[in-house]
């Protein structure tokens, strides 16, 4: 690792005169050009320097010459090294490339910023940050004034270039790196130290997704950033609005969202959406949250409220599904007798498991056959449709049995299949045993039914009132949210998987959820993926903040 200096050597000048310039160690240097001074104080400081870069123009070239010669009359054993610059030729095609070569990762780099053109400052100071993110430190930097003459250090000027770069770092990536680097030359300071801690502990809880503790990080984080405006740093105190343009006055899940998206960190993002937004849209404070019956959880969940959002809220058509399936094996467990079939509620049951398609299992066979052919066939496949008096002409030959029930139907005036269904204790002996016997042939073909979870959104107002959910705001737009985040769930569970493809399921989930109109997750790009996490991210924010 070696020590070198970087000059832009001024004009020569003719006859120069020495001049006394005091130096910030308290001593006294002598010189006569320009770079004299500072260079002979920065090699006496450093007398370990191997080699001085002298950026040199034709009109300082006789600088260098001088230098050479001063250098070797003070028995420095350094040597000078000529860096031509043409200065009808770019500076960062010429000479950057060269004085690049003459650095290697871990060299130290002293400057003298006295001479050259007006504008060399601005390109030493472009150096100077191309090289730190090299691991070259900049170890000081001086400069020197005529009037007074005066020997004067730049090299927190230059570190200031350091925090604002850290800054941004802190801000894009999450990174405390340069930071600490920076206030490790300074004094220290308390509000300015748990600042930087409570960000890298958060940043760790984002990097390993460890969500359930990014809560006390945020909290932490929050009032760090409101104590560093008690802290004695004026540069911090300029750089606080950085923050808070970035994370506003308060840190919170939404806000942490969006800074991962703006980072590029969007596997995290995704991840703290589906394990935390659960907590803003159920529970006492959400935007749907129980009144009764809290289900116990099926397995262990992120959060108390992501388990309930999914085991309680988005499932309750399965759970209402098992209930009526219970309730059917009941109703339905003594060769389909149908005089049990007295009660609104049991007649309802009886709708709800011929159109979910578990009569499989629910109903004897026969029974579930030739009830889902009647109501089919005279009042469409919904069971809901006007009676067609012509259904019995779309009876294959071997049900044409079937086909006795017709005048029943039409004399009691059965316009609908619930009223059918209601009357059938009724019906006679002779007409009903017809509806229990069992033919060979499986007459109602299984219909592919919507995934659970998506299911439950589509009746999520008939379903809350009976497991005791109530919203605070209108079911539509909590449907919405809700298919938000079914939609994200899927896109975060492919690419924790790394899956080029969908499960069956998730396309399953994907084909119910058509009329939201999102995009296939497969055909879904990074920027894209987070372009759908802010809408997400704002259509709940506006619900919760409105």
């Amino acid at each position: 690792m070696a020590k070198k200096i970087l000059v832009f050597l001024s004009q020569y000048r003719e006859p120069p005169d020495m001049q006394l310039y005091s130096a910030p160690d308290g001593t006294t240097v002598g010189g006569a050009l320009t770079n004299d001074a500072p260079l002979r104080y920065l090699l006496h400081k450093h007398p370990d320097t191997e080699e001085l870069l002298c950026i040199t123009t034709a009109k300082s070239a006789a600088t260098f010459q001088r230098l050479e010669q001063l250098l070797r009359e003070d028995g420095c054993s350094a040597e000078c090294r000529k860096i031509a610059y043409d200065e009808a030729q770019s500076f960062e095609a010429t000479v950057l490339p060269v004085v690049s070569a003459s650095l290697q990762p871990g060299d130290q780099l002293l400057l003298d910023i006295t001479g050259g053109l007006r504008d060399i400052i601005l390109y030493l100071t472009l150096l100077c940050r191309i090289f730190t993110y090299r691991g070259i430190r900049i170890t000081e930097a001086v400069y020197s004034n005529l009037n007074p003459p005066r020997i004067a250090g730049a090299t927190s000027l230059l570190q200031m270039f350091d925090l604002v770069g850290g800054m941004q770092e802190l801000t894009s990536f999450g990174s405390v790196r340069t930071l600490r680097a920076y206030y490790a030359r300074q004094k220290p300071d308390e509000a300015v130290e748990e600042l930087l801690s409570s960000v890298e502990q958060l940043k760790e809880c984002i990097d390993l997704c460890r969500t359930q503790k990014l809560m006390d990080g945020m909290e932490r984080f929050r009032l760090a950033l409101q104590n560093a405006a008690e802290s004695n740093d004026p540069m911090l105190h300029v750089l606080l609005p950085v923050f808070r343009s970035k994370f506003g006055d308060k840190v919170d899940i939404l806000q942490l969202i969006r800074w991962c998206i703006d980072s590029e960190m969007l596997q995290q993002a995704l991840t703290i959406y589906n394990e935390l937004i659960p907590e803003l849209i159920y529970g006492d404070n959400g935007l749907v949250y129980a009144t009764w019956a809290i289900p116990a959880l099926t397995k262990n969940y992120a959060t108390y409220e992501t388990g309930q959002l999914v085991d309680g809220v988005l499932k309750m058509s399965q759970r209402h599904l098992a209930q009526q399936k219970e309730r059917g094996r009941t109703v339905f467990d003594s060769q389909g007798l149908l005089d049990a079939l007295r009660t609104e509620d049991d007649r309802r049951d009886l709708l709800y498991l011929l159109d979910t398609g578990i009569g499989e299992t629910a109903l004897p066979d026969y029974v579930r056959e030739n009830l889902a052919a009647v109501c089919a066939l005279a009042y469409d496949r919904s069971g809901e449709g006007p009676y067609d008096p012509d259904w019995v002409e779309q009876l294959p030959k071997n049900r044409r049995y079937l086909s006795t029930m017709q005048e029943w139907m039409e004399s009691e005036q059965l316009e609908t299949a619930e009223s059918f269904l209601a009357s059938l204790y009724r019906c006679p002996e002779k007409k009903r045993a017809k509806l229990l016997e069992r033919p060979e042939w499986d007459f109602i073909p299984y219909h592919g039914k919507k995934m659970g979870f998506v299911k439950t959104i589509d009746q999520l107002g008939e379903l809350m009132p009976l497991f005791g959910y109530d919203a605070s705001i209108p079911v539509k737009r909590l449907q919405h949210i809700l298919a938000d985040y079914l939609y994200i769930r899927t896109l975060r569970n492919m690419a924790n998987h790394a899956n080029d493809s969908s499960t069956a399921d998730q396309k399953q989930i994907l084909e119910d959820l058509v009329e939201y109109q999102y995009p296939d997750p497969e055909e879904v790009g990074s920027a894209e993926a987070g372009r759908l996490l802010i809408q997400a991210v704002e259509r709940l924010e506006q619900e919760l903040y409105q």
